[in-house]
């Protein structure tokens, strides 16, 4: 279960941490467009700026690529090259079509989660109810942690199966479970108030079009709709951390498509 147990940070404290992150991210983003057709910002810095980001929180970044620009992400000299070298041979097969790498500066994490662009496109469509990604081990669970609109939570283990030298796992769109849709990740991380610092022209129609199926989908689970029991706020995992104005963002959008 994700813990709901936090304590704010003080809140000169969040705005220093949100600023040295901004700073961070402004740093490295010349570097990642030759890797990308778009980057996006997520997680606590795009959802808790100046509200809940702590010294110990991290960089989340949506990195959309293609088989030819993933070739230069060794270039960057920032991630482990025996893990990039395998990634990109099983990304340029199409063994799976999503990994996850990291890097460490200023004692901030930068958690880079690199897409295909065809295949993310195609998965907040909802056209696809899962993709492929490579893992670095098999020896640890991957847990997905999913919540309904009206905040059930569902936890499940997607397994993971070796191909040759490659581990994968399958990493659910969304999942439907006794009459309740649950989003999960590659949709929630885009509805929380993203910020797309390179490739809108790429992202924000699909985005929007992806807020118009998912309160569709609110619509077809609870009709008519309450929106006190039952919204896309709390389908949002850590959406307690979130700040009042992410908040407003996201009751906000769910009012508008409801209006339409």
């Amino acid at each position: 279960m994700l813990t709901k147990k936090f304590t704010l940070p003080d809140p000169e404290v969040a705005r220093k941490e949100t600023q040295k992150r901004l700073n961070l991210l402004n740093e490295f983003l010349p570097s990642f467009l030759p890797i990308s057709t778009a980057v996006v910002s997520f997680g606590s810095l795009a959802t808790g700026r100046n509200y809940s980001v702590h010294k110990d929180s991290d960089i989340d970044l949506l990195i959309l690529t293609t088989p030819e620009k993933a070739k230069q992400i060794s270039d960057l000299k920032l991630f482990d090259e025996k893990q990039l070298g395998l990634y990109i041979e099983g990304y340029e097969r199409e063994i799976a079509r999503q990994f996850s790498l990291n890097f460490i500066k200023e004692e901030v994490s930068l958690e880079c989660h690199f897409w295909d662009e065809s295949a993310y496109l195609d998965t907040i469509s909802l056209l696809k109810a899962e993709t492929m990604r490579f893992r670095s081990s098999d020896t640890t669970p991957s847990t997905n942690y999913s919540y309904s609109f009206d905040g059930s939570e569902y936890v499940t283990e997607p397994p993971s199966m070796r191909k040759d030298k490659w581990i994968i796992s399958p990493f659910p769109t969304y999942l439907e479970k006794e009459n309740k849709f649950y989003p999960c990740r590659p949709l929630t991380n885009v509805l929380g108030n993203p910020f797309i610092v390179h490739g809108e022209n790429v992202l924000k129609d699909k985005i929007n079009s992806l807020w118009t199926l998912i309160v569709k989908k609110l619509v077809e689970n609870r009709s008519p709709v309450d929106l006190s029991e039952c919204n896309i706020l709390k389908s949002l995992p850590g959406h307690w951390k979130f700040s009042p104005e992410t908040e407003q963002y996201v009751m906000t959008r769910t009012e508008q498509e409801l209006q339409k």
